[in-house]
């Protein structure tokens, strides 16, 4: 991201069910351990801001949401996107050419995995069986479990960056990096 001056991030929702969407709070971050907020909040639209500076390398969104009986939301589609800068192009095989490309994050990936303050999150889109191993950067197994669906895992462990690994038949299917 370092290359993008303006960034424009797009949220969406498939479903908002007895649920208020207040806000959704983005974060910028230049190591990922320290988070600074974007002054502009969003709901149900985009949120555009600079990066002239060119120091931002993360980014994670937080929504502010009010739960009524049986209220549930589902956060289905997020895109990232900017317009290249051509002046701090640091890809060594672009170097010389100008790229006005837009980056565009789209996939539907089979899990999404985030973490919040100390809890780690693991959203499943499949009905299928899968186990969480959660190591910390020593490579040490701090947590290990059997899901199935949407797993929450509210943590004691003590701050720093954790890796997810999330696992079918014996196979790792999905790896994050989370800060905690």
């Amino acid at each position: 991201m370092a290359d993008y001056a303006e960034l424009m991030v797009e949220f969406r929702f498939d479903e908002i069910i007895n649920t208020r969407l207040n806000t959704i709070s983005i974060y910028a971050s230049k190591d990922g351990l320290h988070w600074e907020a974007i002054p502009e909040d969003a709901t149900y639209r985009a949120v555009y801001f600079s990066n002239s500076d060119h120091a931002f390398q993360y980014l994670k969104a937080v929504a502010n949401v009010t739960f009524f009986s049986n209220g549930r939301i589902r956060w289905n589609y997020t895109r990232i996107e900017g317009e290249k800068d051509a002046t701090t192009n640091t890809n060594p095989v672009e170097t010389g050419k100008t790229v006005e490309t837009p980056v565009t994050i789209s996939k539907q990936e089979d899990f999404s995995i985030y973490s919040y303050s100390k809890t780690i999150n693991v959203v499943s889109y499949l009905d299928e069986d899968y186990t969480i191993l959660i190591t910390n950067m020593s490579g040490q197994i701090v947590h290990r479990e059997k899901a199935n669906g949407n797993r929450r895992i509210d943590t004691e462990f003590p701050d720093g960056l954790y890796i997810v690994h999330i696992l079918r038949n014996d196979k790792v299917v999905s790896v994050k990096k989370v800060v905690l």
